[in-house]
């Protein structure tokens, strides 16, 4: 006798009908200081903060991550208690997603020294959307100063941009192997709050552009791509998985969806795994 339903495809509790939105977003605006970039959040960017959080659909569960830093830990803290998801995780601390520098080194002389040119000797006097002018053209400079070095480091305790790449590489690289243990039918916020360079860094290694009729990894400058990070802006790692338990990953950033190398992705994975070895040792 064959018992009814007997013949119908069975369906995983997990890992089925998945939706992970991976956000990294760069922290709130911070206080200037033309000496030090470690300043906390302003005003301004707690507000922004609370709204990027108000801006996300509800989702099965947001799970904020940030870097070590009191403006990215706010910023993830932030917008996670605004979300309207009510199953709200815990902050976890990610060492991936530090921007590794040495605070004595040349590379912080120098990036400092580019936005005291580009803001001038008083930026306290400028209006404010002049001063914003000024501060994002300094970022763009600044941020193609430091990918210009490459899988180089800028001084001996900076990390490379490639390796500064590898630790968000790592993060996506997980999410996508866990997602199978994800309960089927979810949809889940995965909050990042991290730094300008990190995101810039893993985009030029990462990011699949359509340039006329080729399609091109990365870019040579921040301006292809529309200039530095924002306060508070993010692109958004998409991972799906469908009925069968496939999955779909996609790039999200400005507007726009990307492919991303996965081999790369790979790669990366790998430098990050060799760099820690080396820490280890």
């Amino acid at each position: 006798m064959e018992f009814f339903g007997s013949n119908v495809e069975k369906r995983s509790e997990k890992g089925e009908n998945v939706i992970i939105h991976v956000v990294f977003m760069r922290h709130g605006e911070k206080e200037y200081d033309p000496e030090s970039p470690e300043t906390g959040l302003t005003l301004a960017g707690e507000w922004d903060s609370r709204a990027f959080g108000q801006g996300r659909g509800r989702k099965s569960y947001i799970e904020p991550h940030a870097s070590d830093a009191p403006r990215a830990m706010d910023t993830a803290k932030y917008a996670t208690e605004q979300s309207p998801t009510k199953d709200k995780r815990g902050l976890v601390l990610e060492d991936d997603l530090a921007f590794h520098y040495d605070p004595e080194g040349d590379f912080l002389k120098k990036v400092m020294e580019i936005k005291r040119d580009v803001l001038g000797e008083n930026p306290e006097s400028l209006p404010d959307d002049e001063f914003g002018r000024r501060m994002f053209e300094a970022n763009s400079k600044q941020a193609d100063y430091y990918l210009s070095f490459g899988s180089q480091r800028p001084d001996p305790k900076t990390f490379s941009p490639v390796e500064t790449a590898s630790g968000i590489a790592v993060m996506v690289h997980k999410i996508i192997g866990n997602i199978k243990e994800v309960e089927s039918g979810s949809e889940i916020d995965h909050i990042n709050g991290t730094h300008d360079f990190n995101l810039a860094a893993f985009l030029k290694e990462i990011m699949i552009r359509k340039v006329g009729d080729q399609k091109i990894r990365g870019f040579d400058s921040v301006e292809e791509i529309g200039g530095s990070f924002n306060f508070t802006e993010s692109f958004e790692v998409l991972i799906k998985t469908d009925e069968k338990g496939r999955e779909e990953t996609k790039l999200i950033f400005r507007g726009k969806e990307y492919d991303l190398d996965m081999g790369r992705l790979n790669e990366l994975v790998e430098i990050n795994n060799n760099l820690k070895t080396r820490e280890d040792e």
